[in-house]
Formats: structure tokens, C-alpha cells, sequence
């Protein structure tokens, strides 16, 4: 009986260390589970923080870029009608010296008529929104396509919807010089919405006109507004999609 109750005795001297190794052992896994837990939560969150200031930033440099394309973009486009105008201006100007010169033998009307019928169907610009008109150095209209009820009157004194003489501001430049440019606020086409429209003015001397065209302010701003609709999709989706 002693001996048996020595053999149980033992058992329990061999197993009690290992239950206490186990027990310490799962203490120890659960500790060491609870600190990476903690570390892993405290990294999570300082990476939430370091990404929201990257991103925070990075929305700043956006609107900064957006802003400054935008004052950017808007002086280029201003700049860029200007020149298209003076290059169509150009053009005309060209076709209206060949008529000119090929036909001196006409009276002053016929070499008018001919100029008028080369030149009053063209359209152009990017939404061909672009034509031509021929005013006269006293005022009278040769050739407005868009009114032709102008046509053959003097508008010398014909203000703007701002109370502008646009007319007569721009034979007083001519006047002076061969080109010029002037804005004045003007119906869009044939509807009563008024808008800013930049007009650049030619003389040709020897008939005593000029030849000018414009752009519309509103079309300027829609250019304008296309481009940066471009850009907020790079800057949303990247310029690769």
C-alpha cells in the first residue's frame, strides 16, 4: 500500500512541474498575444493618422494645382482667342486685297459686293462659332451675316449693353493704327443673351473698311471649363485610368 501510494506520489512530483511549465507557458502566449494586439491596434492607428495627413496634403497641392491651372489656363485661353481672331482676320484680310486687286476696273460697290459674298458664309473657330462683318471707316455696315439687318446702315453711335460706342471706339483706333482690339457686351447670335465678346479689328485703306471678328466670352469660359474637367478626372482616376 505505502508502495503504491509512493508511485502516486511520484506521478505527481513528475507531472505538477510541466502543468506549471504549460500553465506559464500559455500565460506567457497570451501576454505576448495581448502585446501584439496593442502594438498592432497603435500602429493601425498611426498609420491612419500618417495617411490622413498625406492625403490632406496631398488635397492641398490638388487645389493649389487646380488654382493655379485655372488663373493660368484662363489667361492662356484669353490670349489664344485673341491670336485665333487675328489670324481669321488675317485671312480675310488677304482675300479681301486679291478681290481688291484683281478687279480695279469695278466700282468701289461691286469690289464690295464680291468681298461680301467671299466672305459672309464663312464659319469657323473650334464650335464655328466664328464670322466676319465689313464696316466702313464712317460707321455704315458693308456686311454683318449674323444681323444682316445692319447692312447699309450707320451704326457710328450704336452702343453696347454697357452704354459703350463700340463703333466708334474702334474707327478712332483705326484711326490711328491699322489694327485693333476691343471688347464691348453683345447678343450671342440671334437670342437676347448678352455677353463679352473680344473683337479684333483690321483696316483696309484703300476701300476705307475693316474687317473684324471675335470670340464670345461664354465660349472662352466653356474651353476653359473642358480643361479642367480633363484635369479633375486625371487627378481622380490618374491619367491612365
Amino acid at each position: 500500500m505505502e508502495h503504491i501510494k509512493g508511485q502516486h506520489l511520484t506521478k505527481w512530483i513528475l507531472i505538477l512541474p510541466i502543468i506549471g511549465f504549460i500553465i506559464t507557458a500559455l500565460v506567457f502566449m497570451q501576454t505576448f498575444i495581448n502585446h501584439e494586439k496593442i502594438t498592432y491596434e497603435n500602429d493601425l492607428r498611426q498609420n491612419n493618422i500618417e495617411t490622413l495627413k498625406k492625403n490632406k496634403l496631398f488635397a492641398k497641392e490638388k487645389v493649389e494645382e487646380i488654382y493655379t491651372f485655372i488663373q493660368l489656363n484662363t489667361k492662356q485661353l484669353k490670349i489664344q482667342a485673341r491670336e485665333e481672331a487675328r489670324e481669321m482676320v488675317g485671312l480675310a484680310y488677304s482675300i479681301i486685297e486679291k478681290v481688291y486687286l484683281q478687279n480695279k476696273n469695278l466700282s468701289e460697290k461691286e469690289v464690295l459686293k464680291l468681298i461680301s459674298q467671299k466672305l459672309n458664309e464663312m464659319r469657323f473657330f473650334k464650335h464655328l462659332d466664328g464670322y466676319f462683318y465689313i464696316v466702313k471707316m464712317n460707321g455704315t455696315v458693308v456686311m454683318h451675316p449674323i444681323m444682316p439687318s445692319f447692312n447699309g446702315k450707320n451704326l457710328i453711335s450704336i452702343k453696347d449693353a454697357k452704354g459703350k460706342a463700340f463703333v466708334q471706339e474702334g474707327i478712332n483706333l483705326l484711326k490711328e493704327n491699322t489694327d485693333a482690339n476691343i471688347s464691348y457686351f453683345w447678343k450671342k447670335g440671334t437670342n437676347d443673351n448678352v455677353v463679352k465678346k473680344y473683337v479684333y479689328l483690321k483696316k483696309f485703306e484703300p476701300l476705307g473698311i475693316y474687317v473684324a471678328t471675335g470670340r464670345y466670352e461664354d465660349n472662352i469660359l466653356r474651353d476653359i471649363k473642358i480643361s479642367i474637367q480633363k484635369m479633375l478626372i486625371n487627378v481622380r482616376y490618374g491619367e491612365k485610368g
